[in-house]
């Protein structure tokens, strides 16, 4: 005997997995000796699994930013000022996540993981800043409190600023409905609180600690590794200053190539989420009997049973009219628990050992119509288009003949589009029926209504609840209906007695398939989350964008610079979908986030770099000076925060635990993005600066 137990909206899926598990413990206290209560599944592994995947990444992107931080810096003290951020920042989200009511899973800390390195954007500059004037006026006469209090001023409005359009670059994120919605606003929620707690530490707790930490006239040397990359770059920087229209020419001939390689991107909506189990949901012809249904389980497990990845499987024949989804006994239903992923074989992969188990069944157990897929799966799939399948081809009419023709002929159209895998028309007839037509004469004869036949046959045929029984503290349903003798053919069901008074697809189908008047076909499942939360992108990223050009026009009271900053978009675009391409992997809605995370990096970089070049032409340097020398004393704060958000996401793009399928998309844009895009900071734009500079006018007073 199986059972399901099945949670409440809204409630804690840990906690009532715990609460489960205490109660069968107590259940089985007391059961007689031979019986025990087994879990064959339990979303407890799964959430375990994903949720450690994530803290996993949490941890080495950390230990990377520390490595890092300290390799640019060269100072420990310094170095940990910056990484003591970290963890106030988390805790600030986790903070505002216990009040908002978010709860810890894989998308919310998947947040945290994406934005571990966007954290420390704030106090790096903020440091950089502290750490670079002690080491130019170490020889000065003046408190250690007032040089940090001038450091801190001087790049405070830019932090501002900068974090500022990283958090509202994440505002479509909020604006995504349904299934898009629910997966990502905790991810742009807990980025968001985390960015905030980090740019109130890095204005606040930053300077404090190097006040503390660092005294006047001690010896703060450049790192030899920001010396040998300053030496590698002041040519680079002498020479594109030179050349602005080569080097303008470059960039947008790179930018249109990666427009190029769009259109051969695949698309999804999500990647499949690895569960750690895998269900394969059988249909048996219509009409099949229960003692069919037992054996071609039996034959289904035995064949899953072979794989040595395979741990156990569990077959369930139907299912009852609980939960809001019913299933006739002509549907086998089989689990199939594995073995952790680095106990596999080596030459098999997830996505193969799903393929052998559908190639094996399809061979030694034919007549089925198998689809294998996941528990969480099938079930979202099935609510969000009544089907269990991520692409539904829904054909709406009102003649099933007519219906099931165009089935097949849409079917057969699916099965040749590169990529299609379990392909097959849903069954809409074939079950034999009684119809039952009642003759209203003859009741009216005898005042026997319609509703009171019906509810007869029904009663009879079908059965119906009759009362409650009880014994003790149990009670159980009584449920009557007629014998098999009387109900089992058509005969015996006329002489029932009656009480009286006293008692791509898509285009191909248009152009393929012969539609009569009446009849459309809609596309559902996923396919209808992706387009629609790819629509909604569609609008709410170009406000988003039209808001940060507003932002920075603010933050410099020049067109010019809001421009020339903001040139950073196309170009990390450029590094995303290069990154999508050579990996192979598909535009999807977290790629689609991966896009406007970068976004605010990328940007970030650029207002430090614009910042400081208009400082020191304000403190009276030409053009071309201000450019190559802002360029030399802004390469360390740039690469550190670039370098600090692309390691904080290398643990993601590496991972192949639970859950980490998910994020990759992710990582891979902005990893890819953020690498274009610094190469625009520290390249491109110091050889265009002269182009947008604004002439500087000495004013007497």
């Amino acid at each position: 005997m199986g059972g399901y137990v099945m949670k409440l909206i809204g409630t804690n899926t840990s906690q009532v997995l715990e609460d489960v598990n205490a109660k069968i413990d107590d259940l089985n206290k007391s059961l007689p000796e031979g019986l025990k209560i087994e879990a064959y599944y339990s979303q407890a592994e799964l959430v375990g699994k994903a949720i450690g995947t994530v803290e996993k990444a949490l941890l080495e992107g950390s230990v990377l930013v520390l490595v890092f931080l300290y390799l640019f810096l060269g100072n420990i003290r310094s170095t940990l000022i910056v990484v003591a951020t970290l963890p106030l920042s988390v805790l600030f989200a986790f903070i505002a996540m216990r009040i908002s009511g978010l709860s810890a899973n894989l998308m919310s800390l998947g947040g945290l993981a994406i934005g571990i390195g966007m954290m420390v954007d704030g106090a790096v500059v903020m440091i950089e800043n502290i750490f670079r004037h002690l080491e130019e006026r170490s020889e000065e006469k003046v408190s250690v409190l007032r040089l940090v209090g001038e450091s801190a001023r001087e790049v405070a409005r830019p932090i501002v600023f900068a974090i500022g359009i990283i958090i509202i670059v994440f505002l479509p994120l909020f604006t995504l409905q349904g299934v898009e919605g629910k997966l990502f606003s905790p991810m742009a929620y807990t980025i968001s609180f985390a960015l905030i707690g980090a740019l109130l530490l890095a204005l606040t707790l930053v300077p404090v600690l190097a006040s503390l930490s660092f005294k006047m006239g001690g010896q703060h040397k450049e790192p030899k590794l920001v010396l040998f990359l300053n030496r590698l770059y002041k040519p680079v920087v002498n020479t594109v200053v030179k050349a602005p229209k080569i080097v303008m020419g470059v960039a947008v001939i790179a930018f249109a190539g990666s427009l190029l390689l769009f259109p051969y991107l695949g698309s999804e909506f999500v990647p499949t989420l690895r569960e750690g189990t895998f269900q394969i949901r059988s249909t048996l012809p219509p009409g099949a009997s229960l003692e069919s249904a037992i054996k071609y389980g039996k034959r289904i497990q035995s064949v899953v049973d072979e794989f040595p990845e395979v741990t156990g499987t569990y077959a369930r024949i139907g299912r009852a009219e609980v939960g809001g989804d019913p299933e006739s006994v002509n549907v086998v239903a089989t689990l199939v628990n594995l073995k952790p992923l680095d106990q596999w074989r080596e030459d098999v992969s997830y996505e193969d050992l799903q393929s052998r188990i559908a190639e094996s069944l399809a061979e030694r157990v034919p007549g089925l119509a198998n689809n294998l897929s996941q528990p969480i799966q099938l079930r979202t799939d099935e609510l969000l288009s009544g089907v269990q399948a991520q692409l539904v081809a829904s054909i709406f009419g009102d003649d099933l003949d007519e219906l099931g023709r165009i089935g097949k002929e849409v079917a057969a159209l699916a099965k040749e589009v590169p990529g299609a895998t379990d392909v097959r028309a849903q069954q809409s007839a074939g079950k034999k029926q009684i119809v039952i037509r009642p003759d209203r004469e003859v009741l009216a004869q005898f005042g026997i209504s319609i509703d009171n036949l019906m509810s007869t046959v029904e009663t009879g045929i079908g059965g119906k609840g009759a009362g409650l029984v009880f014994d003790g503290v149990r009670r159980f349903e009584i449920f009557a209906r007629l014998q098999e003798s009387y109900r089992g053919s058509i005969d015996e069901i006329r002489k029932l007695p009656l009480r009286g008074n006293s008692g791509e697809l898509r285009k191909r189908i248009e152009e393929q398939v012969d539609m009569p008047p009446g009849y459309f076909v809609e596309f559902g499942g996923q396919f209808e989350n992706q387009e629609r939360a790819m629509a909604r992108l569609a609008i709410v990223v170009p406000i988003t964008l039209a808001l940060i050009f507003l932002l920075l026009f603010s933050a410099f009271s020049s067109l010019r610079y809001a421009v020339l900053i903001f040139m950073n978009v196309p170009f990390a675009i450029t590094g995303g979908i290069v990154a999508l391409f050579v990996t192979g992997l598909y535009l999807s809605v977290p790629a689609a986030v991966g896009f406007i995370a970068v976004f605010g990096v990328a940007v970030l970089n650029g207002v430090v770099m614009v910042s400081y070049i208009n400082q020191l032409r304000d403190e009276g340097y030409e053009v071309i000076e201000a450019v190559k020398l802002g360029a030399q004393r802004r390469l360390r704060p740039v690469l550190m925060t670039a370098s600090v958000a692309i390691l904080g996401l290398i643990p993601l793009l590496l991972a192949d635990g639970i859950g980490s399928n998910v994020q990759r998309p992710l990582a891979t844009v902005v990893v890819g993005g953020l690498i274009t895009s610094t190469l625009l900071t520290l390249v491109v734009l110091p050889s265009v600066y002269q182009w947008f500079a604004s002439e500087r006018r000495d004013v007497e007073v």
